[in-house]
Formats: structure tokens, C-alpha cells, sequence
């Protein structure tokens, strides 16, 4: 069979797919017209949003984010994080590095809920006042230089 029998053999067999799957997404569209669901309002999950403002101390490094001592994502500077936890007790920190970590806030979270939290960083001019007098103690010791709280 010489090659251009083959191509139009090919072509007349080849399904249109928009005209068999256009009918079904005609009505998937009616269905869902004027409503917005996402995936965890459909799976009923909690969804933790983590915002990091601009910072200069640190503006390099990605803030850890940890759910019950397990990594879920990383925030970084001038950035907002969003994180999906499943409904119930857990236990919240962000970590900056070995020494440096926020403290742990505990959240009872409900299912379909939205929380907003915030990663700050404190006492900023005491940091690199201390890093620049080249205190020993800045890297050997561990710190409460970043707060995590929960916003309304």
C-alpha cells in the first residue's frame, strides 16, 4: 500500500474527540454553573495559610513548615505558603534552621475551615548586632527569634 493510501486510511479513522466529549462537558458545565467547590471542600480537609513578611534578616532562607513533626512545605520570604491538614489536633512550627524555630501552636482544626497564620521575625537588631560582634553563643544556642500566630 503506497504511503498516501495509508495516510488517508489513517485519517479517516481517527476519531473527533472534541465532538464525542463536548456533549458530556456541555453538561458537566450546567451542572456546576455558578458553583465553586475546591478539592478540600470537597475532601474536607483544613487549610492552613502561612504568610512570611519581608524581612532582611534571613531573607535568603526558606522557613520550614512542620504539622506534627512532619515537613509539609517551606514559606519564603514575602511569600504566602498554603498547607491542607487533616481535620483535628495538631501541633504547628516553622523552622528557619537547627537553632532557630518559632514556637509550637497548637490548633483544633475543623473540617471546610480556613486558618491564617503568620511567621515574624523578632528582635531583628539584637540578630545582627550579635552576628556582627561575633557572640559564639548566636549559633550554639536555641532561640525564640521567630513567633508564629494566628491571625483573625
Amino acid at each position: 500500500m503506497p504511503f498516501g493510501a495509508v495516510a488517508v486510511w489513517y485519517n479517516r479513522c481517527q476519531l473527533d474527540y472534541a465532538a464525542l466529549f463536548t456533549p458530556l462537558m456541555q453538561q458537566a458545565e450546567k451542572a456546576l454553573q455558578g458553583k465553586s467547590i475546591s478539592m478540600s471542600e470537597q475532601s474536607g480537609l483544613t487549610i492552613l495559610v502561612i504568610t512570611r513578611p519581608k524581612a532582611y534578616i534571613a531573607m535568603m532562607i526558606p522557613h520550614k513548615i512542620f504539622v506534627d513533626d512532619q515537613e509539609l512545605g517551606k514559606v519564603r520570604n514575602g511569600k504566602t505558603q498554603t498547607v491542607e491538614v487533616s481535620p483535628g489536633k495538631h501541633l504547628i512550627y516553622v523552622k528557619q534552621s537547627i537553632f532557630v524555630r518559632t514556637n509550637s501552636l497548637p490548633l483544633d482544626c475543623l473540617p471546610n475551615q480556613t486558618i491564617r497564620l503568620q511567621v515574624t521575625q523578632n528582635n531583628s537588631f539584637l540578630q545582627v548586632f550579635l552576628a556582627l560582634t561575633g557572640i559564639g553563643r548566636l549559633f550554639l544556642t536555641r532561640r525564640a527569634n521567630l513567633t508564629l500566630e494566628r491571625l483573625p
